[in-house]
């Protein structure tokens, strides 16, 4: 008989002054048989390293054609894909040509260092791709805070994140560190009433030298010819 996944839930509050999110989500999140506690926990954090109402957890770690979080646009476009730990080249490519944005969060300080040294070149190919190693002590730490249900504090400052729990007195400094960043410049998704500020500022921009044009017309003095 199959063992069946562990269920946790989480109230995860995130402040996050980089991107100015600040709310509060209800996760539920399945941990597969053969997914550490430390695993499952760092999934909480990418989640709450980008918060956002569409951004979902995958079916899980059993599930190739998934990631462990995903984020979709209305037209059902992939605009964020995240992996957690060392795939291969293949899948890499694959999910850079599916994906806006491809985030690896890579852990196991040995291991990553073995991973890193065959996947460097290669990966530099894909501009799309940024790759961010989480310590072996930070991964001790979360795991620590692991309980079938959590209170969780997220708080995000300068790219730096803090991490608590109502359960435990502890604050955990998240340890990340940037070993690919991204090569291209992708404008974070704005909200509905920024994007319709942006579109009114273009329009106005583009009106004024016609507007101008239009007042300097009606205030020129009028030829004598026309009397």
């Amino acid at each position: 008989m199959a063992i069946k996944s562990s269920i946790y839930k989480a109230q995860l509050s995130v402040t996050d002054m980089d991107r100015h999110v600040y709310d509060t989500f209800p996760l539920t999140i399945a941990c597969h048989p053969s997914e550490t506690e430390a695993r499952m926990m760092l999934r909480i954090v990418c989640f709450a390293i980008h918060a956002d109402p569409n951004l979902v957890f995958g079916r899980g770690i059993s599930t190739d054609n998934e990631p462990d979080l995903w984020q979709r646009s209305l037209s059902n476009d992939i605009e964020l894909w995240i992996d957690l730990g060392t795939p291969d080249e293949s899948r890499i490519r694959k999910a850079s040509g599916r994906a806006e944005r491809v985030l690896l969060y890579v852990y196991g300080d040995r291991s990553v260092a073995v991973w890193w040294a065959k996947n460097e070149a290669a990966l530099k190919r894909f501009s799309n791709v940024s790759v961010v190693q989480i310590s072996d002590e930070s991964m001790q730490a979360m795991a620590a805070l692991a309980s079938s249900n959590m209170s969780l504090q997220g708080m995000i400052e300068d790219g730096q994140l803090a991490l608590s729990s109502a359960e435990h007195e502890t604050l955990i400094e998240v340890e990340l560190t940037t070993l690919k960043a991204l090569k291209q410049c992708i404008l974070p998704k704005m909200a509905p009433g920024a994007r319709l500020a942006r579109a009114v500022l273009g329009a106005l921009k583009t009106a004024q030298p016609l507007a101008l044009s239009i007042l300097n017309h009606y205030d020129a003095p009028t030829p004598a010819s026309a009397w």
